[in-house]
């Protein structure tokens, strides 16, 4: 079966509109499907689609260049304009200049996030991640912090602004 197709399955069952279910069925291209998952990143974790263990038969060389990371170490991203964190991953991700981000750290992701010289790095922390952020020289960093996920601040010279949302909930 295409993989559009069983995340077209998958999603149906979570409870996905008819009009992202056909959109899914007419995306064969996995940048489509990336730029769907992305579009629909509310749904998408808050009902587990696609489920860790599709994400892990994926593996890196499919998920990686797409701005997906599982279960890995030692990452380190620089101006990468998003990505989402599953599972245990371990790393960091530096922006600089005029860069803006969007990341996601979900289940035991620990994630090092550093701005600097007017950075826009907006940050979801969900499950149990463990977030680190430090913004320097203009740089402005917002964390959506959701329940169970734990959020660090590192303040210092010529330090930027960094906003924490608390939400009281687990998920959007």
């Amino acid at each position: 079966m295409k993989l559009n197709k069983e995340f077209a399955q998958a999603a149906k069952a979570a409870g996905v509109c008819r009009e992202w279910y056909e959109r899914l069925l007419q995306t064969e291209d996995p940048e489509g499907l990336a730029d769907m998952f992305f579009n629909g990143i509310d749904f998408c974790l808050s009902k587990g689609v696609p489920s860790l263990q599709k994400l892990r038969e994926l593996g890196a060389e499919f998920l990686n260049p797409r701005g997906l990371y599982i279960d890995q170490k030692g990452i380190a991203l620089g101006n990468v304009p998003r990505a989402v964190f599953f599972g245990a991953c371990e790393g960091s991700a530096a922006y600089n200049g005029m860069a803006v981000a969007q990341l996601y750290a979900t289940g035991d992701t620990q994630l090092h996030v550093i701005g600097i010289h007017k950075a826009a790095i907006t940050v979801d922390a969900f499950d149990n991640s463990r977030v680190t952020v430090e913004a320097r020289d203009g740089a402005r960093i917002t964390v959506f912090q959701y329940e169970g996920a734990h959020v660090e601040t590192i303040t210092g010279e010529n330090a930027g602004t960094v906003k924490v949302v608390v939400k009281h909930k687990k998920t959007y």
